[in-house]
């Protein structure tokens, strides 16, 4: 098993960690944001054997205004 591969008490700690820093005052969405990433780390472990950043690309365009916007920027990387 690969030292990336996230495990379920990993996500456990990460769990907890989220509360504690709740806890310490920071916001939900802020504390959330590790626990999120090691969640989908361990997704796509489990299902693709290999985990590889996210790209735009791989995720449907959820409205015609995003639809639209892409369309009139041919050529143009995301993030610009």
């Amino acid at each position: 098993m690969s030292k990336n591969a996230i495990t379920i008490e990993q996500l456990n700690i990460a769990c907890r960690h989220v509360v504690e820093l709740m806890e310490a005052g920071m916001t939900e969405n802020l504390a959330i944001r590790s626990l999120e990433l090691f969640a989908n780390a361990y997704a796509k472990y489990r299902v693709l054997r290999h985990v590889n950043p996210d790209h735009a690309d791989q995720y449907a365009l959820w409205s015609k205004a995003a639809k639209k916007a892409k369309a009139s920027k041919v050529g143009v990387g995301y993030g610009q």
